[in-house]
């Protein structure tokens, strides 16, 4: 090998080293890392981690950090019961609230991981003797009912069951009579906030996948519910019991309006205008048939600008969603470039172990092999330097991103963290090749193993070799 393609190999190295200096860097390698991981354990965070965020949390008496604790998602447990987990969010979660009683709102977010559980009734119902005028624990008790008789029934619930369950039937009614509707998603925003400035907590995905957490509202039972309304509205104008009716109609167009106001997602605001908007036109159509034109018309008119405020809405997803697209094409730059810099390393520390071996243990005194390890540690380090540049900047709009989520607030903020979901899977190219199904799976984790056991054991062969007199001796 020429003196100067070793100095430019050699400088290669110590420039993709040098990459490692910067903070962005190192996170763009974790994530990609946490990909794979993310994957076999079902979850962005692992037991271990859990453990040690919630021995930090105790340790440090902070009532913020405790709640942030108890809401990150924990990977998948049992159905019926709390796993080992969500019974210590609840503690965790109780130790917070006793520091802070503001913070009692968290325990919604722990039922709604769970709402069959036996444990979750009582957590519904300390949310709502804290927050009473709120639709968003009735709401979560009326889940919970949908939930044990989708259980009861092997996950089998008919057309117009829950419309015959009384108990689903009271929590709904009281959700649709309540005073407000918050779904506590713009607190929990700035409690993951508060905790990543306070205590520098620099993983993306799990600042991520713990507010996209937050429990939203089941459409189903909203649908079901107002659907339930205008069926009995209608039954009682077929009575002549037309005033009844209207107030059935009434209910669901102020469940809409109480909705809209306190949307704080655009989930939220979507659910809430097409509530409204059908109360509405049910509404206009008695007013139509009783002769009631200038209150008809005012329905026109709501039913006018719900329709436009809904065509921005879907404009403004459409818009978010090409923008997810973009991000999960960076994503998966960010995640090739990881997987080349590892491959690039694998490569400089192969041919670094050839020529140990060679000085030390005698290996391959000919030379023979010489070029081809030569080329490999080449090879590596430029590909090593490439990659690295290429990690770097490809993640730069990711890291843009994490820094406007810590100084923007409420539903943006969340939109910027969003985009980090995205390294939850492999690049859709690799998932198709790697996890196309289960033998497609072991037969190229069986090639790789063999091949990097194929590899070792050509080596330790031939560094033990030189070594046998000795030992012998």
């Amino acid at each position: 090998m020429h003196k100067s393609v070793f100095v430019t190999a050699v400088a290669c190295v110590i420039a993709s080293l040098l990459f490692f200096l910067a903070p962005s860097f190192h996170q763009a390698l974790g994530l990609s890392l946490q990909t794979w991981a993310a994957i076999f354990r079902r979850g962005a965070t692992s037991q271990a981690d859990l453990n040690s965020w919630a021995a930090q949390a105790e340790k440090r008496h902070d009532a913020k950090l405790l709640a942030f604790v108890a809401l990150i998602e924990a990977p998948y447990g049992p159905a019926r019961h709390f796993s080992a987990w969500e019974a210590k969010s609840v503690r965790l979660a109780e130790d917070a609230v006793q520091l802070d009683p503001r913070l009692t709102w968290i325990y919604a977010g722990i039922a709604a991981k769970n709402p069959a559980a036996p444990e979750c009734k009582n957590l519904i119902e300390r949310v709502h003797n804290s927050d009473p005028d709120n639709a968003m624990p009735d709401l979560l008790m009326a889940a919970r009912q949908k939930a044990l008789l989708s259980r009861a029934r092997n996950d089998r619930l008919p057309p117009g069951a829950l419309a015959q369950d009384p108990k689903w039937l009271r929590a709904m009614k009281a959700a649709f009579s309540a005073e407000k509707y918050d779904s506590y998603f713009n607190r929990r925003v700035a409690l993951v906030q508060d905790v990543a400035r306070r205590r520098k907590v620099n993983d993306p995905l799990l600042l991520a996948t713990t507010v996209s957490s937050s429990p939203l509202p089941d459409l189903e039972s909203i649908r079901d519910y107002a659907r339930h309304l205008i069926q009995s509205g209608q039954a009682l104008e077929a009575g002549g019991e037309t005033e009844a009716a209207s107030q059935r109609y009434w209910q669901g167009a102020r469940f809409g309006q109480i909705m809209r106001l306190g949307a704080e997602t655009d989930l939220d605001r979507i659910i809430a205008h097409q509530t409204q908007a059908k109360a509405y036109e049910h509404l206009r159509e008695l007013d139509l048939r009783q002769g009631n034109q200038s209150e008809a018309n005012l329905l026109s008119y709501r039913l006018q600008a719900l329709a436009l405020e809904r065509q921005d809405l879907y404009a403004r997803n459409r818009e978010r969603m090409d923008w997810r697209r973009t991000y999960g094409w960076i994503a998966s730059c960010v995640q090739v470039s990881a997987m080349a810099l590892l491959a690039a390393g694998s490569l400089v520390v192969i041919a670094c172990f050839y020529w140990l071996v060679r000085r030390w243990g005698q290996f391959d005194p000919a030379g023979r092999l010489k070029p081809l390890f030569s080329w490999l540690g080449i090879l590596g380090a430029a590909g090593g330097l490439a990659s690295s540049a290429g990690l770097y900047l490809s993640y730069r709009p990711y890291a843009e991103l994490l820094n406007h989520f810590i100084v923007s607030s409420g539903a943006e903020a969340y939109f910027s963290l969003d985009a980090f979901r995205t390294f939850l899977y492999l690049p859709s190219a690799m998932e198709r090749a790697l996890f196309a199904g289960t033998w497609a799976a072991v037969f190229w984790y069986a090639v790789i193993f063999l091949c990097v056991a194929v590899l070792v054991a050509i080596l330790a062969r031939h560094a033990i070799k030189p070594l046998r007199p000795k030992l012998a001796g």
